[in-house]
């Protein structure tokens, strides 16, 4: 990105913008779908023992699913302060982060007795879509992005909300035989993945091609003729 910037190559500098957030949505977007559908699993499997019964399984996991909605907003937000630091605007990535602490604290202060232990995921979540909402709305007021790159951008989203779905259909297929929480989500992690991969695949998601394409390359060298 720096190197674009330094170099006044615009075109290229957004090119690399729509590849590094469709590479962030690819992993994304599945990850915060799976984080939600094995949450309770995940957490029996970690902390449930002793003491840690089924009520605090339940919580814990009620406050892992809000984390996990976190998950694609803080990386798009990282993407955004990377661009920012390439065109050497330090500040507008620093008044973000100060956005997101003061909405995450005030929010905690007023709704704690609402919302309990739960105020702090959803504090965190609410904190890092205003942050993410500003470094949009600041970004794109001085760069517009071709219509066709958003085009883009928006076939890409939608075959990896696709893959996305299969794959939950498939975790909650898993979920469904009962075969206790590690058992659970090993089985989920292994079927769940080669499910959105093969989908990812079979769809030709941008960047589930050119990853097959690096590992054909890389493992499976074609032989030049003689």
């Amino acid at each position: 990105l720096s190197k674009y910037v330094t170099q006044k190559e615009e075109g290229k500098f957004k090119e690399v913008y729509g590849k590094m957030l469709s590479q962030i949505l690819f992993f994304a977007l599945p990850s915060t779908v799976a984080m939600i559908i094995l949450s309770t699993p995940i957490i029996g499997a970690v902390l449930g023992t002793g003491k840690f019964d089924a009520d605090s399984i339940a919580m814990t996991a009620l406050s892992l699913c809000i984390f996990s909605l976190s998950i694609p907003l803080e990386s798009v937000n990282h993407l955004y302060i990377r661009m920012f630091y390439a065109m050497k605007q330090v500040f507008i990535p620093t008044i973000a982060s100060m956005l997101f602490a003061v909405v995450a604290l005030v929010f905690c202060y007023l709704y704690g007795g609402t919302f309990g232990y739960l105020v702090f995921p959803v504090g965190w979540g609410l904190g890092s879509l205003v942050q993410l909402v500003f470094s949009i709305c600041v970004y794109h007021m001085q760069n517009s992005l071709k219509g066709t790159l958003w085009g883009r951008l928006g076939i890409e989203f939608l075959k990896i909300c696709m893959a996305s779905l299969t794959m939950a259909f498939v975790l909650l297929a898993v979920q469904w035989f009962g075969l206790g929480d590690v058992y659970t989500v090993l089985l989920s992690v292994a079927l769940g993945g080669a499910t959105y991969l093969g989908v990812n695949l079979l769809i030709r998601t941008k960047t589930a091609s050119e990853a097959g394409a690096f590992f054909k390359k890389k493992f499976l060298p074609v032989e030049e003729p003689k």
